[in-house]
């Protein structure tokens, strides 16, 4: 380092013994700024000039550092045009290797590792702390838009690793949690600048590349300084108006640092702190709300309203695709497909890409419904997927494949997209020819196929159906592409017809179809089955049967089927074919809600939209249990004596024997006799209530009175009979809403009749046990 000092040395008094020198250098340097033609090649003088112009830059800022140089705003201006000369080059169309042999040479990574050791040198105001930190932003950009060249690679390694050292010190976390305490109206200081700001965006970067990760990051310390990120995220937005541009650089590099950070491969789990985070999601959601950063956004990621925007958008991307379906409902109860549709104009293209993800993965298939553009989005979605195959490097706009499959992925399971798929040859074309390099096209393909149009078009194509016929019997019966291959084969008929043409006796009562995701909850409801007497078919494996003929034989073997509803259920191509099969088969249907705010359309809303849905997520779980046996009870009793065996092969499902005739024979009816004759209301237990409730088609009442006794019934019947009959309607009312139920005057008045009736009974069951006992007691 003493080699450079002395050479800097000599330079900066070469440069200061002229002040004409550093005037000409700057107009020089302005001159190239302002050409909006600027073209460079290593061998034009221009380039030789620029060359030394920025080493004489670099040399002082090495000065500034090791002398603690005086404020010269000749050096500063100079300094500053060539750092935003850079800024322009990187992001132009200058050939690479130009650009590298200007930007990134050994005197740049010798002068910063200088500047880091010397930082205490610098006070809090210093104003060249602004230049050093506008040079260190412009090697970030660099590394942003040129990553995934070797040379680059290994250049940001080196500075990285001094950098990464400054993001995990305590003088860091000081300045966070001191910005998070300041008023976003009072001045940030250029030190505290050059650690929030810049040093966040330049590791934030170099993570998203995915570079050398073991050595420039500590995970360990970087969780600590994840809780600080959230509380100044929140606390930020709620003055967003007031942002200064510097407070505007620290929340975007801020997030550039916290997001990019789950591209590392040691803290990808770092979403799962945000995951039901319903307070920080808000403040990004007001963030891409605010109409001022929106207008601002630009074609390339070169200033903060248009990486902060990216930067959110690549956010929810990720946490859509690394978390369950839950962030996905919790996006759209903050209105995110509403903030999103504008982004779709955005003039950066990753943003229009990203964004276009996202409202494939949340709008829900009414919403895609009611806009206007579903054949728009299908039409500039195709041409990310064909532009991006069709480039050598499988990207389309820097936007990888897989992303733009992803979200194909998620639209093909919609009713409208496939009939606007089903309308093009080319299309439909392109993905088949897909299929060989990117086997998830069959996912998308076997969605399509629940179509019927495109269903006859792969059923014509003879090349296509030998192809995976071919497949099918190659691959290893575990293998997921082969899964999807037999999915197809299903969904177009190639599948063995039930010898009994649907005539199977019943072996079972029940069948759970549940998505492998809220496995968990799904197998607590089978114990609780199993040990309520139920025969309970479960399988945990999550294999597709044998592969869906294992799925028909438990459908054809049962009596009903519960729906556990989820976003994962509903985008399952396995769990639509079990649940319209069951439809077909005229299963009895009980669907179960499994996920918070989730609302069952398309397909699924379909099926079980007119039915009493048990929702799992408002209640604790044994009342929802209780409600979804007081439901199950319309449909099927638990044998007395249970023989339990369990289909080796089934598929996310769970069934339950009915019981024979002579077994039902066998149940006592406790309401008829409790060992001194019949039995009174007044000495029901809660069961006998449900019991008369279903006996006598009082559905809707057994919803609410599940938790009631005979004496409780007998009251209530009493409260029904008094004068204020309104009121009495209106209270029972809102108990049924509670359990997502309505109550109509003919039923209220047909559960009067009843108890009436009922009542009139108990008189003469209570008279006639009184006479029983008095003949006893005289003789």
């Amino acid at each position: 380092m003493t080699d450079i000092n002395n050479i800097a040395n000599e330079e900066y008094y070469t440069i200061r013994n002229s002040l004409d020198n550093i005037q000409q250098l700057s107009n020089f340097v302005n001159h190239c700024l302002n050409d909006p033609s600027l073209k460079l090649t290593l061998e034009d003088d221009t380039f030789n000039k620029l060359q030394k112009t920025e080493n004489i830059a670099l040399n002082l800022m090495n000065q500034w550092c090791i002398q603690n140089s005086p404020y010269k705003q000749d050096e500063y201006e100079l300094v500053k045009s060539v750092a935003l000369l850079n800024m322009k080059i990187t992001m132009s169309e200058i050939e690479l290797s130009v650009k590298c042999a200007l930007l990134l040479d050994e005197l740049c990574l010798k002068v910063f590792n200088n500047i880091f050791l010397h930082m205490d040198n610098f006070n809090e105001n210093n104003l060249y702390l602004n230049n050093i930190s506008l040079w260190l932003d412009t090697l970030a950009y660099f590394e942003h838009e040129h990553s995934s060249f070797t040379i680059v690679q290994q250049y940001f390694i080196s500075l990285n690793r001094i950098i990464s050292e400054f993001v995990m010190s305590g003088t860091y976390k000081n300045y966070l949690i001191k910005l998070t305490k300041t008023n976003v109206d009072n001045e940030i200081s250029p030190k505290q600048l050059f650690y929030i700001s810049s040093c966040s965006l330049s590791m934030g970067v170099h993570l998203y590349s995915q570079f050398d990760m073991e050595v420039v990051f500590n995970e360990k310390q970087f969780n600590l300084l994840i809780p600080s990120y959230r509380e100044f995220i929140i606390e930020s937005v709620k003055n967003i108006h007031q942002w200064s541009h510097n407070y505007l650089s620290c929340v975007t590099n801020i997030l550039v640092l916290s997001t990019f950070s789950n591209c590392h491969s040691c803290t990808s789990n770092l979403i799962q702190f945000f995951q039901h985070d319903c307070a920080y999601f808000q403040a990004l959601i007001d963030i891409l709300h605010y109409e001022p950063i929106r207008e601002n956004i630009v074609s390339s990621w070169s200033n903060m309203e248009t990486i902060l925007i990216d930067t959110i958008i690549s956010f929810l991307m990720i946490c859509i695709h690394g978390l369950n379906g839950d962030i996905i409902c919790l996006l759209r109860k903050l209105s995110l497909p509403d903030i999103c549709l504008p982004l779709i104009e955005a003039k950066f293209d990753r943003i229009c890409i990203t964004t276009y993800g996202i409202l494939a993965e949340i709008l829900t298939d009414d919403d895609l419904t009611k806009l206007v553009f579903g054949e728009h989005v299908c039409d500039v979605i195709f041409i990310f997927l064909q532009s991006a195959y069709q480039n050598s490097k499988q990207t389309y706009k820097g936007v990888p494949i897989t992303m733009i499959l992803k979200g194909l992925v998620s639209l093909s399971k919609n009713d409208l997209i496939q009939e606007i798929f089903s309308k093009s040859d080319e299309k439909l074309n392109l993905f088949l020819e897909m299929t060989d390099k990117y086997p998830v096209v069959y996912d998308i393909l076997w969605a399509f196929s629940f179509n019927s149009i495109i269903k006859q078009k792969l059923k014509q194509n003879e090349i296509f159906i030998d192809k995976i016929n071919k497949l099918r019997n190659t691959l290893n019966h575990d293998n997921v592409t082969r899964k999807m291959i037999c999915g197809i084969l299903w969904n177009l008929g190639y599948k063995d017809e039930d010898s009994n043409n649907g005539m199977r006796p019943i072996k079972f009562d029940i069948m759970i179809s549940y998505s492998h995701q809220e496995k968990a909850l799904c197998q607590s409801i089978h114990e609780q089955l199993l040990q309520r007497k139920f025969r309970v078919w479960i399988d945990y494996a999550e294999i597709y049967g044998n592969l869906m003929d294992s799925m028909a034989h438990g459908i054809e073997t049962s009596n009903t089927i519960l729906v556990c509803m989820s976003e994962s259920y509903k985008r399952s191509n396995y769990c639509r074919a079990e649940a319209q099969y069951a439809f077909k088969k005229n299963l009895n249907i009980v669907p179960i809600v499994l996920q918070k705010h989730f609302k069952p359309d398309g397909w699924l809303g379909f099926l079980v939209g007119s039915l009493f849905h048990i929702d799992f997520t408002k209640y604790e779980f044994c009342r929802s249990f209780q409600m979804l046996l007081n439901e199950l009870t319309h449909f099927t009793q638990p044998a007395i004596v249970i023989n339990r065996e369990l289909h080796e092969s089934a598929t996310i499902r769970v069934t339950i024997m009915k019981p024979s005739t002579s077994q039902t024979l066998a149940l006592v009816d406790s309401r008829k006799e409790d060992g001194n004759g019949a039995k009174s209301i007044k000495n029901w237990t809660s069961k006998d209530v449900l019991e008369w409730c279903n006996e006598h088609k009082l559905t809707e009442f057994s919803h609410i009175l599940n938790d009631c006794d005979g004496d409780s019934l007998y009251h209530l019947y009493e409260m029904c009979k008094s004068k204020n009959v309104e009121q009495t309607i209106a209270l029972l009312q809102n108990e049924f809403q509670k359990v997502g139920q309505n109550l109509s005057l003919i039923d209220f008045a047909r559960f009067l009749s009843l108890m009436a009736k009922l009542i009139t009974e108990d008189e003469e069951i209570v008279n006639k046990n009184h006479n029983e006992k008095e003949l006893t007691t005289r003789f």
